[in-house]
């Protein structure tokens, strides 16, 4: 019996192409080739990492109350969350964590640079405060 030779032909998305090897043959209309945030919903901990995103001034909010910002960022946290950072109209700089239970409460799905106006409410056990509706503003 002679040996058998085949070819082991492997299919990788357009994100892995440019993260693993630098390439991207596919890029979808009105985005640039390779930007990550906008081929996924949020980055992962090792691509956040590399990339460089200041979280430092961002910090959980304090107080209850609706406010309107800016989505700056947007990654995976370790518990299957979504870690989201906003600049508010006033200034402040706040991130978020919302779950998959609540659908992340659609952030996965905002690009980033979306103005939002984002209500905050305490709980009536712990009075921590959770964000608890997101709506995209004109």
């Amino acid at each position: 019996m002679g040996k058998s030779q085949f070819t082991v032909i492997w299919y990788l998305p357009p994100l892995f192409q440019k993260e693993l090897f630098g390439i991207a043959k596919y890029s979808p209309k009105g985005r640039k080739e390779g930007d990550l945030m906008e081929e996924k919903r949020a980055l992962s901990n090792r691509q956040f990492a590399a990339s460089g995103f200041d979280i430092k001034p961002y910090s959980f909010i304090t107080t209850e109350g609706v406010y309107s910002g800016t989505l700056d960022f947007k990654r995976w946290g370790k518990k299957k969350n979504l870690l989201s950072y906003f600049t508010l109209t006033d200034g402040r700089k706040i991130f978020t964590s919302t779950f998959a239970l609540q659908d992340y409460l659609g952030i996965a799905d905002i690009r980033l640079g979306t103005s939002v106006k984002l209500t905050f409410i305490a709980a009536r056990n712990s009075g921590e405060i959770y964000l608890r509706k997101v709506e995209i503003e004109d």
